[in-house]
């Protein structure tokens, strides 16, 4: 009886100490907590090109968010509110120079098939200095045929996470 115990223990401590254990676990891995604040903003795409495809921009200065609204107010509505979201032009107002001092964005740009679609950033980890943005996207069983374009602002601050070179996006897909 002992000896059976005994190789129960022993096969017992091999399962923790090898499930304890993940080749490819991040380098750092961050909760969406870390984000000091998540802003979904609704911005229809009115140029001529819509793509599936999400986009990743950094800004880290207000000067910078300027630029980035003054290179692209043609593309998108960033006028207008929707619903009781902000306009992506009050937020300039919102991240003047005294918010970058100590922090950043990260826009998520979306354009999807319809505005029923609702987003949710459920978790960001840097990986081999990659910033992974997980993004579960709900797609409800009846929804609007109305395009839609969101940029999601995820602020961030300095130092909070390491260093990254590129911003990958991985998206779940739940229907319901």
């Amino acid at each position: 009886m002992k000896r059976i115990l005994f190789l129960l223990g022993i096969a017992l401590v091999g399962i923790v100490m090898g499930c304890s254990q993940t080749p490819n676990e991040p380098l750092t891995n961050y909760s969406v907590q870390h984000a000091n604040n998540v802003v979904h903003v609704r911005t229809d795409y009115q140029g001529d090109h819509w793509s599936t495809e999400e986009v990743t921009h950094v800004l880290r200065s207000h000067q910078a968010m300027r630029d980035y609204y003054d290179a692209f107010t043609d593309d998108y509505d960033f006028e207008n509110s929707y619903q009781d979201l902000p306009s992506f032009e009050a937020l300039l107002d919102v991240y003047d120079a005294s918010f970058f001092e100590g922090n950043f964005i990260v826009l998520l740009v979306l354009e999807e098939p319809s505005g029923s679609y609702v987003h949710q950033v459920t978790g960001l980890s840097v990986v081999e200095g990659e910033l992974v943005i997980e993004l579960r996207r709900t797609i409800p069983e009846i929804g609007t045929t109305d395009m839609a374009g969101w940029h999601i602002v995820i602020e961030l601050a300095q130092g909070d996470l390491e260093a990254f070179e590129s911003i990958r996006v991985e998206p779940t897909t739940v229907k319901k």
